[in-house]
């Protein structure tokens, strides 16, 4: 399945599960994720609220 250059609102995804996905380059905007995951994934780059994700594990990990 393509949904490049696709655009959602308002989509419920409760209890859904992906495998085997490119998000790159993808925002996620006024985003409720609560009790969400993120397993075995390439973070490289990845951002919350413009601070790389990576930066943020080197100082939990201190």
């Amino acid at each position: 399945m393509n949904l490049e250059g696709t655009k959602l609102d308002d989509v419920n995804l409760k209890n859904a599960s992906f495998k085997n996905i490119s998000m790159d380059s993808v925002i996620f905007e006024d985003v409720y994720f609560g009790n969400a995951e993120i397993r075995e994934s390439n973070i490289e780059g990845m951002k919350i609220n413009g601070v790389l994700v990576s930066e943020l594990f080197k100082f939990y990990k201190g």
